[in-house]
Parts: structure tokens; sequence; C-alpha cells
């Protein structure tokens, strides 16, 4: 009998495997983009300031995300005693993608066994969309954490708390530590008991989901997080029609301590910058009402079909395998899978401003989904006749259209000349291990051996897409070029205007001697005294710079094809102040929306 426990073993391959793969982009190369510098700058200002409360831009207050990622960047920086590292600041999500597939084999082996939570576990590791942002220091990777962690929780009230009496283990199933802190609750003799009105107890194990659910709250913004666990969950209960087990989440006592964990935070900030609440409001109302940008009601089910690129077939498969359980059994796995999978996009889908790292929460159950559909696919191969599983015909099928394409478009192909030559080995070799690998009979040198190779695929990706596609190294050379130009000396003004995600990648790079101006008319700051300044703005700003004295191009950015416009470029001027420029007091206060670019202003003097 297949033991329905991980053990501590199974625990740790599967955090070598996040290890391996989360692990690599701290050695990767892969330079911070400019959304992802976002988290990284401001962890790092909070931390070399002291200012735990509120995340900061340039000094100012950066009230877009609430600061729990931050607090957790922070954390491990403070084992370093640094935050101004690549590599530090990608630990942490690293670590928040590997927690998730240990939670995510932990759900599985309880449902459906040992092997279907290690594929599980393993195969979330290796989703497109979810190693993507494991890769990156962004706060995508934390809220799936979180909602994960909270919907386990509620899988251990719903699941296994509530079961009667748990059969009898072999060694083999004996718990890990892990599961130990699972252990038993008083949730099921609440139930027992009858204990359930709105001002009643319920136990321990009740709260601390109340409390996670609150939590969801400091990762995101304002509810985003709490509706990824309630719609699954509500779908999931109101499916069962139990009111008997719906009204022990109706309760009192648990409600104000999730409030507690959402709102103790914006209060806080709230007394400092009032105009939070009113910034996150209009946030979300641009995002629901279409202001933002408009996409079609399709867009979730078309993009989730790369997003869960290599287990794309596997995934569907595995809906269309529990489709008989999940819409016949009540409380199984195979509903709340459903619920968990589809609810969520079905509800993102209403609103008119749509992006596919919304679906980074949603990824977890379409993985133990892949493990179900690729196991059957991997009973239906083995049996088929040996002369149909050599893996020759299936690496022949793929390597011969894609060596073609490859030659084909290898003037198209980013990189030096030789470099489609190596992609005409890669496409054969990964082919040839993958149809090796679905054909062997011993499910371990199958799941090993197709794991491998998508394994290597990324490593190789992650490579390739850091040395000749990753636009955003032209920029980061030009950054290191100013600092080697100008040294750590003299200081750097910036200008932020219209431009204020990209400040956050360059105050990252540049170090403690670049200075944000949140526009130009900053540099009449009276405590400015040099004649000359360097200042890097677009190269289309040299216009208003003149209206401050006289400036000189000293170097720019390469331009490439993600601008459409030379003119952006970013460029280093030195700029020689007029005699006669009037200086004014820096005396402004910014706020919340003015940090964002919500509303204009505030200016120093006059507008340019």
């Amino acid at each position: 009998m297949e033991p329905k426990l991980l053990s501590r073993r199974d625990y740790l391959s599967l955090a070598l495997l996040s290890t391996v793969m989360f692990g690599f982009s701290l050695i990767g190369g892969r330079v911070l983009t400019m959304h992802e510098s976002r988290l990284p700058q401001a962890s790092r200002e909070m931390f070399e300031t002291g200012e735990w409360l509120v995340p900061q831009c340039g000094g100012r207050p950066w009230l877009e995300r609430p600061p729990l990622p931050h607090w957790i960047t922070m954390g491990v920086a403070s084992l370093f005693g640094r935050c101004d590292q690549v590599w530090i600041v990608r630990i942490p999500p690293a670590l928040m993608g590997g927690l998730s597939v240990l939670l995510v084999g932990w759900m599985a082996a309880r449902w459906f066994g040992r092997n279907m939570g290690l594929l599980s576990g393993a195969i979330l590791a290796t989703l497109f969309q979810f190693i993507r942002y494991a890769w990156l220091a962004e706060e995508d990777i934390f809220l799936a954490a979180i909602v994960i962690s909270t919907l386990v929780w509620f899988i251990k009230l719903e699941f296994i708390d509530l079961n009667a009496k748990p059969e009898s283990q072999s060694p083999e199933d004996k718990p890990s530590d892990l599961e130990s802190n699972f252990s038993d609750s008083d949730f099921g003799k609440q139930l027992e008991t009858g204990k359930n009105s709105f001002w009643g107890g319920r136990g321990s194990a009740v709260l601390v989901f109340f409390v996670f659910l609150g939590l969801t709250n400091l990762v995101k913004g304002l509810l985003f997080g709490a509706a990824m666990v309630l719609i699954p969950m509500g779908g999931f209960m109101l499916w069962n029609a139990d009111w008997s087990r719906i009204k022990r989440y109706v309760w009192i006592w648990g409600w104000l301590a999730a409030i507690a964990a959402a709102t103790g935070w914006m209060v806080a900030a709230s007394l400092k910058y009032p105009d939070l609440l009113q910034l996150w409001i209009a946030d979300v109302a641009t995002r629901t009402d279409g202001v933002v940008r408009r996409d079609p009601f399709w867009y979730y089910p078309v993009n989730l079909l790369w997003c869960l690129v290599p287990w794309t077939i596997p995934a569907i498969q595995g809906l269309v395998l529990t489709s008989r359980a999940a819409f016949r059994k009540r409380y199984s796995a195979e509903r709340f899978l459903w619920c968990w999978a589809i609810l969520p996009g079905a509800a993102l889908s209403l609103a008119q401003h749509k992006h596919h790292h919304y679906l980074v929460p949603c990824l977890a159950p379409w993985a133990i989904l892949g493990a179900l559909g690729a196991r059957q696919m991997w009973q239906a191969i083995v049996a088929w006749p040996a002369t149909w599983k050599n893996p020759l015909w299936g690496t022949l099928a793929v390597s011969v259209p894609g060596c073609l394409a490859v030659a084909f478009f290898h003037d198209r192909i980013p990189g030096p000349i030789w470099i489609w030559q190596v992609w005409s080995i890669v496409i054969p070799a990964a082919a040839f291990g993958l149809f090796w690998g679905c054909g062997r009979a011993n499910p371990r040198w199958a799941s090993g051996a197709v794991l491998s190779v998508v394994c290597l695929l990324y490593c190789v990706g992650h490579l390739y897409s850091g040395w000749y596609v990753d636009s955003y190294r032209d920029d980061t050379i030009f950054l290191a070029d100013t600092r080697r130009i100008v040294g750590d000396e003299q200081p750097i003004f910036i200008n932020g205007q219209r431009t204020i995600l990209n400040m956050f990648r360059h105050l990252f790079y540049l170090g403690d001697n670049a200075h944000m101006l949140h526009n130009l008319t900053f540099l009449r700051d009276e405590r400015i005294r040099e004649p000359e300044v360097y200042v890097i703005a677009r190269l289309k700003d040299a216009k208003q710079l003149s209206e401050l004295g006289v400036p000189e191009i000293v170097t720019e950015s390469r331009y490439h094809e993600r601008l459409r416009d030379p003119d952006t470029r970013w460029t280093l001027f030195r700029l020689k102040f007029r005699d006669d420029l009037p200086r004014f007091p820096n005396n402004v206060t910014y706020t919340a929306k003015q940090v964002m670019e919500r509303e204009p202003g505030p200016y120093l003097g006059q507008p340019l």
C-alpha cells in the first residue's frame, strides 16, 4: 500500500529540487528588471534607514504595496548585514517558492499518496510561470506562498481534522516534523459538540486560519490576496451545500482576528500618510473599471496555457480525469481542486484590467492536476509496444522541424552567429532525453529523466536569456559605466519624472551617491552648491535641463527595440548651472499619489 504521507527524505528531495531550480537565479547573472527592482530597492532603503513601517523610494513614501515582502527581504538581508546585492534580494523569493513546493507536496500526498505528492511538488517547481516569479524579486511569489499556506490550513481543517479515525500507519507513513506541526486540534471536537454559534468558540486551529487570511492583505494590496483564498474556499463550501460546515467560518472572533491582521499596518501607515486608503481604493477601481487597459474575457484561459508549460497537456488531462469525482463526490479533493483551479481565474476575468502574473497564486492546483494527468499519460505510454516507445521516433519528430526552423531563422536568433548551432544540438538532445524517460517502466527513472531534462532546459534558457535576450542588461551596463565615470565621491542626480519604476533600478545599482529628483525642478534645491553636477535623464530631457544651465552629454545607453523612440535613451549629462539660477529651500512634502505620479507636482519653484 502506498504511503499517504511524505517522509523527511521526500521533503528533503523537494527542498533540494527547489534549491537547484529557484536558487539558480542567485548565480545566473540576470540583472534586475524594471518591475523587479521595486521590492529590492524599497527594502534596501528601509534596511539602511531603519524605517520599517513604510517602503521608501528615494526617501519618499512608496505606498503602492504593503510591506510584508519587504520585511521578509530585510530579515534575510540582516543575516548578511547588507541589502545591496542582487543575489541577496533574490533569496527570499526562492525561499517562498520552495515553501510553496513543500506545501503542495504535502497536500497532494494527503489526498493521492506519496508518489503524487512528490510529483506534484516537482511539477509546481517546474511550471514556467511559477519558476519565472520564483526567480524574480517581486511580490507575486510571496502572495502565492501565503495563499497556499492559508488554503493548506483550510485543507487541514476540512480534510484532516474532521476525519473520524485515522487509519493505522505503517512505519513508512510516520509523519515528518513538518507534518507534526499540523497536529491534532480541537476543531473536530468543536464540530461534534455543536459549538458553532456566531459568538461561540472554535479552537485555535480556526483562529490560525483567520490570521493567515488577514495576512494575505499585507502582500499585494487591498483584498486581492483574501479573494484568492475566499473564492475557491467559498466555491467549495457552497458546492457542498452544507450549512453546518459553512457556519463554522461565520465567527465574529475569527473575522475580527482577520481584520486586525489585515488592517493593523494600514492603520499605522495611515496615521502617518492619511491618503493611503484613498490611493489603494483608487488603484482597485482603475483595475476593475478598465481605466488602466481593457483585455478580453478569454485572456486568462488563453494565457494559462503557456503559464503551465511544459505541463499544459498533463494538467488538462488531470482536469478531465478528476471531473467525475468533482461533480459527484461531496467534500472530495477533486472538487476542491476544481474550485481552486477554475474559480479564481473566472473571477479575475470579470475585471477589465488583467495580467498574467495574477495567475501565480492559482497555479498550485494545476500542478496537482498535472501530476494526475502525467501519471495516466505515462501509464498509457508504458503499455505501448516496444517499437512505438523507441525514443528515436519522437526525437526525429521534434528535432527535424526544430532544427530546420533554427537553421532557417538563424539570423533572427539573438546572440553570436554560432548560437544557432548550439540550439541545433540542444533540441535533439533534450527531445531524446524526454522521450527516453517517458518510455521507462520504472516510475523513478521516468520522472527523474523527464525532470532532469526540464531542469537543464530551464537553466540553459536562463543563462541564454540573460546573456543575449534581456534588454535590461544594456541599461545596467549604462549604469555601471556611469558609476565608473562619476566615481563614488560625486553625487548623481536622477530625474524620476515619468520614469518612476526605472528609478528603483537606478538607485539600486548606483548605490549611496545616487539621489532621486521628483522632477528636474528639484535641481534648484538650495542645498546643491556645486557649480556643475551629473544628471541621469532621458535624452529628450536636454531641453528642460537647458533652462537650468548648459547640459553636456557624457554617455548614453544603447538603443534597442524595446525603446520606440531613440530620445528615450538614458543619458548621463554633466550640467553646468546658470549663475543666475534661482534657488529654493526644499521643504516640500509629498502625497502618496504624487510619489506614484497619480497627481501632478510638487515642484520646487515653477514647473519647467
